[in-house]
């Protein structure tokens, strides 16, 4: 008998000509200016690796790392075998912060590659790495950094990637994706190229059968040809026709990708288990056994010898080749399979295993066709329905095939699918419109009916659909207080609420009708409404409480429904995530809304649901947009568009493309932020109760950058009529009173402005927040004489404080200006010196450079003095402070409620700024450095300092804010209509503080404020 041996392998891999110039042209541009990748792709054994070996370029150097299985889970275990290769040792502070996160923080990520920057100079680099999909994820990310160096530190990257799915594949399927690799698949070798190799292995000539019954068995992959010439030389068959006649007769067992009964000879009770694991994708000894009518121990022991034998991997029930699964599931019979399966699933069931278990066996059935197995799959579709699941989907869709004349059930996929396909539920809605059905069914159908045109943004909503509804069911109910028909009352009324606080035209009926007790469902001790769901009930209070603070007005009130207001994940899955955090940014407390909003993101993910995901994507943009976070705004409405595209139906992205109009306005680029708002529809904008504010504000800067102060005055008062329609009194999101003042003030019309500040100290009298004091402080410092200008532009800054940062910056732009009025020149230029710093590291870029250009007419030099350490804007010393204890990039985001982005650009500006380039240097330069305090938002030396243990200290007695010397001009056509002081003559007006959140006392610069 003849001695095995391996195939001997070519100086170059046969067959692969084509691939290899592809991947020698790559690794010639690394000599050139640019970066490149090219990934190679195939099967297991398909050559990968040898035609890895083949492409090195001796003109640079290389360096050649193999990925392992067991080192996937180590964080940055390939980045470090590349950099000991490359002969550099990773800073302490590094590793550890690597080892600390235990996954791919972008600041170790952008650590590592200066590393290697700082090794390469100018030097080209090519790095091999094989089998990446076992790669560690952080060390991919590191990768894909590294492919995207600058031309004056080239880097090729050759990577080998079989079909495995891994965290790693995902990155470099990435970067294919955004073309910085290119992915060059590797497919099976031809015919004549298995000819080629057997005659190297034989050292004799090939008979064409015998080649081409090898090339069949085997599928042309390089591997399992090996694994077959050595068992075939080990049996002494010979490459002539005769041993394909041997061959083709079975006299040789082997394992290939290609699993054909002349090739795969196991024994009967191996066979059974191999089909069964493949097909049921579980190695349960038990389940297994069951199923192929085997006892426990036998299929265990059969399992085990498959993992030796290299079929199974050591763990679980994945196959060593992913086509060797998929050959032994093909070759099975339809039947027979069926059969496995559903026999399997009774098994599962009989044993208790969970439905959900059962219940996905039993959706790869063709047909349902026992009683057992509907019902199966019929409890498994309302076990996910109560939780939320979305499997509920794919349950309730697959038993409307079975039955598609149920009506309840037809409903039920309906509702489901509202969160993740309002389309198709329509769909399904409107054939259903055609069947006859009673009051209740016909409310269940107008209720799913008007989620859905709520959530597309349709013109009515659903409105007149909800409120038939509601009207035919009172009619229709004999019993009023019946359990079912309150609980479904009080859902319609909730629909109803939640189209109010969206829809203008629709939110003082909304309000009106939640004001009414539901007939029935009072409670008897005052706690829960009698027959209605816990999850309804926080429903309807969540949306009364916002539409109550928009159309009532009362601060007590609204803080009582924010303190009452549920925040557990379940509740938030429903539209009470959307209301929670309009109610908090309506009292302005914009950190809780963002991590409410953050926390409806996650969940929305983690159900699947891409439209609830949306719109807290674009509520979260908004609010940052407000605070003036321009980085942060951009990262979020461009995210809101990405989920956007990823929805099955294509919602509105007006908003989205809103906030980055109003985002290019804050950064000075008018022309852009024009061509935006040109694109949108006025009309889809104008029935938005938070949009639309926006809309106004962003509309009437543009006119008045223009100079066309009637247009944006036009367009401010048509809103404040709107919403005086809409029965909404004026509210924080609403500014529009401020806006007018600011156009007014600017073409030198203080008098016409004097009714819209009246109307700003009505609100703020009502409503003592950051930006409603601020806003109208900043307004009356517009229109004052010039004694009272100075002061009351100096506490609207301290009023605004760190809570409204974007109108804290332009109060103090409004300071340095009249500081150069007033010829102060010192305090006025250190005073515009320090706001553009901080104007820019917010991203106002705009107001950045009216302040520079302040500076800069006066004669004076716009940047600071560049003092090592005294440079540091606060953003950006908060940011150091916290990186020099440890804290990651994310972690520091989530502490300043930041984007990650805006952590980096921060961290970046100090490394600059400080000349350090490290972290642990970073934090032995801030700690040479005592006395420093926390850092806050900067306010202007000159403006009122209040510490929070002390009582607000008044300014000097001057009389009321009084109007400068201008020609009196008559009033705007359209005079603001005056809405009625809404508080209870008498009442005390507390503000209790909200869980979680820190409150300052509102009394700073009271005394600016209108008596009541």
């Amino acid at each position: 008998m003849a001695q095995t041996s391996a195939v001997t392998t070519p100086p170059l891999p046969v067959g692969r000509a084509v691939e290899l110039r592809r991947l020698r042209t790559a690794l010639a541009s690394a000599a050139g200016d640019r970066s490149r990748a090219v990934v190679v792709r195939g099967a297991s054994g398909v050559g990968k690796t040898s035609l890895l070996a083949a492409a090195d370029l001796p003109a640079a150097p290389t360096v050649r790392v193999g990925c392992r299985h067991e080192s996937a889970d180590q964080a940055f275990a390939v980045a470090r075998q590349i950099l000991a290769a490359l002969g550099i040792a990773p800073r302490d502070a590094t590793e550890d912060s690597a080892e600390r996160a235990g996954r791919c923080d972008r600041d170790v990520l952008v650590g590592l590659r200066q590393h290697v920057e700082e090794r390469l100079a100018a030097t080209p680099l090519v790095l091999v790495v094989d089998d990446v999909q076992w790669c560690d994820e952080a060390s991919a990310r590191w990768l894909a950094l590294l492919s995207s160096l600058p031309g004056r530190h080239p880097v090729t990257l050759l990577l080998g990637q079989s079909r495995h799915r891994t965290r790693a594949t995902a990155v470099i399927d990435g970067m294919v994706a955004e073309g910085r690799c290119e992915a060059l698949e590797l497919g099976p070798i031809s015919e004549s190229a298995v000819g080629e190799l057997l005659a190297a292995a034989y050292r004799e000539p090939v008979s064409d059968r015998f080649r081409r019954c090898c090339a069949e068995l085997t599928g042309g992959n390089p591997a399992a040809l090996e694994r077959l010439v050595g068992a075939l030389r080990a049996c002494d068959i010979r490459p002539d026709d005769t041993g394909a006649a041997e061959l083709r007769s079975g006299a040789v067992s082997s394992i290939g990708p290609r699993v054909l009964a002349d090739l795969l000879r196991w024994p009967r009770v191996r066979s059974q288990v191999a089909r069964a694991i493949a097909l049921l994708g579980t190695a349960d000894a038990d389940l297994i056994g069951g199923v192929v009518r085997l006892s426990p121990r036998v299929a265990a022991e059969a399992t085990a010898q498959l993992r030796r034998d290299g079929v199974l991997e050591p763990t679980g029930a994945r196959f060593g080749q992913p086509l060797l699964r998929e050959a032994l599931v093909a070759e099975l019979p339809e039947t027979a399979a069926n059969e496995l399966l559903a026999r399997a699933a009774r098994l599962m069931d009989d044993a208790g295993r969970p439905l959900a278990e059962v219940a996905d066996l039993l959706l790869r059935l063709p047909r349902l066709d026992e009683r057992w197995m509907y019902d199966t799959v019929h409890a498994a579709a309302m076990s996910a329905v109560s939780a939320g699941s979305p499997t509920a989907v794919d349950y309730l869709s697959r038993l409307w095939r079975e039955r598609p004349d149920q009506l309840p059930l037809r409903l039920e996929l309906a509702t489901a699918l509202l969160r993740s396909d309002p389309e198709l539920a329509l769909a399904h809605l409107d054939h259903m419109a055609a069947t006859g059905y009673g009051a209740r069914a016909g409310a269940r159908l107008a209720l799913c009916r008007g989620w859905a045109e709520l959530a597309l943004g349709r013109a009515d909503g659903g409105w007149s659909t909800l409120r038939d509804a509601e009207r035919r069911l009172a009619a229709a109910s004999r019993e009023p207080d019946r359990p079912t028909d309150v609980a479904l009352r009080v859902r319609l009324r909730s629909a109803l609420g939640a189209n109010g606080m969206l829809q203008l035209s629709h939110t003082r009926e909304a309000w009106q009708l939640l004001a009414e007790q539901v007939t029935g469902a009072e409670s008897a001790d005052g706690g829960r409404l009698l027959g209605v769901r816990e999850s309804v009930e926080d429903e309807l209070t969540a949306v009364r409480g916002v539409l109550d603070t928009l159309c009532r007005g009362d601060l007590d009130a609204a803080r009582r429904y924010a303190e009452g207001m549920p925040r557990s994940d379940r509740a938030l899955a429903g539209w009470t995530g959307m209301a929670a955090p309009a109610l908090l940014l309506l009292l302005d407390e914009a950190p809780t809304a963002l991590r409410l909003l953050d926390r409806v993101g996650a969940a929305s993910r983690r159900l699947r649901q891409p439209g609830s995901e949306y719109f807290a994507q674009l509520a979260r943009a908004v609010i940052l947009l407000q605070l003036g976070r321009i980085e942060a705004a951009v990262d979020g409405a461009l995210a809101a568009l990405g989920t956007a595209r990823r929805c099955p139906w294509r919602p509105d992205t007006s908003g989205p493309r809103l906030v980055l109009a109003g985002c290019r306005l804050a950064q000075g680029r008018s022309d852009l932020a024009g061509r935006i708002v040109a694109q949108l529809s006025g009309e889809a904008l104008a029935g938005s109760v938070w949009l639309h504010s926006l809309y106004t504000s962003i509309t009437a800067r543009l006119h008045g950058r223009r100079g066309d102060w009637q247009a944006a005055l036009r367009v401010l008062d048509e809103h404040g009529e709107l919403l005086r329609r809409a029965g909404v009194v004026d509210h924080l999101t609403a500014p529009w009173w401020f806006e007018a003042v600011t156009v007014l003030a600017e073409a030198g019309r203080p008098t016409e402005a004097q009714p819209y500040l009246e109307r700003g100290a009505a609100l703020a009298r009502r409503w003592p927040t950051p930006h409603v004091r601020g806003r109208y402080l900043l307004a009356a410092s517009l229109l004052a004489a010039e004694p009272d200008r100075l002061p009351l532009a100096r506490s609207a800054a301290e009023a605004a404080g760190e809570r409204a940062p974007a109108l804290h910056l332009a109060a103090r732009l409004r300071i340095g200006r009249l500081l150069l009025a007033a010829g102060d020149r010192p305090a006025a230029h250190r005073h515009l010196r320090e706001l553009v710093t901080d104007a820019e590291s917010l991203g106002l870029l705009g107001l950045a450079r009216d302040a520079a250009a302040m500076v800069s007419a006066a004669g004076a030099d716009a940047r600071p003095a560049a003092a090592p350490g005294g440079r540091l804007t606060d953003s950006e010393r908060r940011v150091a402070e916290l990186a020099a204890r440890g804290l990651t990039n994310r972690q520091i985001a989530a502490e300043l409620f930041l984007s990650t982005r805006t952590v980096e650009f921060h961290l970046t500006n100090v490394y600059r700024k400080t000349g350090v380039p490290d972290r642990r240097r970073l934090a032995a330069l801030l700690a040479s450095a005592p006395g420093r305090s926390a850092p806050r938002l900067r306010l202007p030396e000159t403006a009122v300092r209040v510490r929070p243990d002390e009582p607000p200290r008044p300014l000097p007695e001057m009389a009321r804010p009084r109007l400068s010397k201008a020609s009196p001009s008559r009033l705007p056509d359209t005079a603001p209509p005056r809405l009625p002081d809404t508080r209870q003559p008498g009442k005390p007006n507390p503000q209790p503080p909200l869980p979680g959140v820190q409150h300052r006392s509102p009394e700073v610069s009271a005394r600016w404020l209108p008596e009541a």
